[in-house]
């Protein structure tokens, strides 16, 4: 009974305990994995927990775009949570051990909200510099995703006469720069589609998208053929010399990340042409950029409104990276656990060295302090 009674949970311990709980859901993200099955049926599969020791895997469809199965591990789980119950209450128990009660309490909780805080502003800030954004990608602008009707959509990349002339946009069926990974609703590398999901589900385009139709005699589970999408029903095109002119429109908007390597003039992506919900003429731009840096590309998203001369004005305009075989996987919650374990493993220790030290010299000055009785 002695040894269950040692593993109640005091207050300290239930800090340690909610604290050890937060961080089990960014690790579990951080020692995750992704897994691509290429093919006609290509399918993503993404595993959460520490290394062999899976909580949940999620299946989905890269075309599709439903999830096909969810499977929690519950064995797995429940041993996760009660090590964490009992490392809470041993460490509880330890720390009120080593430097009593009463208001060092206090000092320990705001060393780890310190702590803690510090690490989330660091991850934002890494955030917002690297990919563009603090938390989470911007959204999709709502007048273009509740657009009435979408007269055309024109899949498109840059091309050159020759060298030293402006880029121009040209009709480009297959086109594709990064498309190695889950295409499929909410996934990492959705991107353009972002915008052909969200009319999808509205009903103002044919769905769901489909793989592209491989050329006769090509290898069907060849790259990059697996990871070129279109649409069930085929929809109206823009006039090429109308895209061709369309470049200049973009670049005039200042977002063309060039980065390190020179490369983010070259693009590809979607253009729409859509009536908007209160009739006004829209112009959708949905784009990716080449690789500004390692691994590294820009994505972009520019709604126009057309006036009655025809002459564009910007509505909205957004921009953000991604990495393809770079460092995907590491946003905010990577860093903030990073950080903030790093943070707690310094600071913690130092902590209750400090406070045990200074506990210890109250207690022998309290010592020192009682008088000697009388012989």
């Amino acid at each position: 009974m002695g040894f269950f009674r040692f593993l109640l949970l005091n207050r300290r311990g239930a800090w340690f305990l909610v604290l050890f709980l937060l961080l089990h859901v960014p690790m579990s993200l951080w020692f995750g994995e992704s897994i691509l099955h290429v093919g006609p049926d290509s399918y993503s599969e993404s595993h959460y927990g520490y290394g062999p020791f899976v909580f949940v895997s999620i299946a989905r469809s890269t075309w599709d775009g439903p999830v096909d199965a969810i499977r929690v591990n519950w064995r797995w789980v429940a041993v996760a949570l009660a090590g964490t119950y009992v490392l809470a209450a041993l460490i509880g128990r330890w720390v009120t051990h080593l430097v009593g009660r009463g208001r060092p309490r206090h000092i320990l909780r705001w060393v780890v909200l310190g702590v803690v805080a510090a690490a989330l502003i660091g991850a934002i800030t890494i955030s917002k510099t690297y990919w563009g954004y603090c938390l989470s990608r911007p959204r999709l602008d709502g007048r273009i995703a509740n657009a009435r009707e979408v007269r055309t959509l024109t899949p498109v990349s840059t091309a050159t006469d020759q060298d030293g002339d402006p880029p121009r946009f040209v009709i480009d069926p297959a086109y594709s720069i990064v498309k190695t990974g889950d295409t499929s609703p909410g996934g990492y590398y959705e991107l353009e589609l972002r915008v052909v999901h969200a009319l999808q589900n509205h009903g103002k385009l044919p769905g769901p998208c489909q793989p592209l139709d491989l050329p006769p005699g090509s290898d069907k589970d060849a790259a990059p053929w697996f990871n070129r999408w279109q649409l069930s029903e085929p929809v109206a095109q823009m006039d090429p010399q109308a895209i061709g002119k369309l470049y200049a429109l973009v670049a005039s908007t200042g977002m063309i990340y060039e980065g390190s390597w020179g490369g983010g003039g070259e693009m590809s992506g979607i253009i729409i042409e859509a009536t908007g919900r209160d009739g006004e003429d829209l112009l959708f731009f949905g784009l990716a950029g080449n690789q500004a840096a390692n691994d590294h590309f820009p994505y972009y998203e520019l709604l126009f409104r057309l006036n009655e001369d025809r002459t564009p004005k910007l509505l909205s305009k957004k921009r953000f990276f991604f990495d393809n075989a770079g460092i995907e996987g590491f946003e905010w919650p990577s860093f903030f656990i990073g950080f903030s374990v790093l943070g707690l493993l310094v600071t913690l220790p130092i902590t209750i060295v400090v406070l045990a030290v200074r506990m210890l010299a109250r207690r022998r000055r309290a010592g020192d302090s009682q008088p000697s009785s009388p012989a």
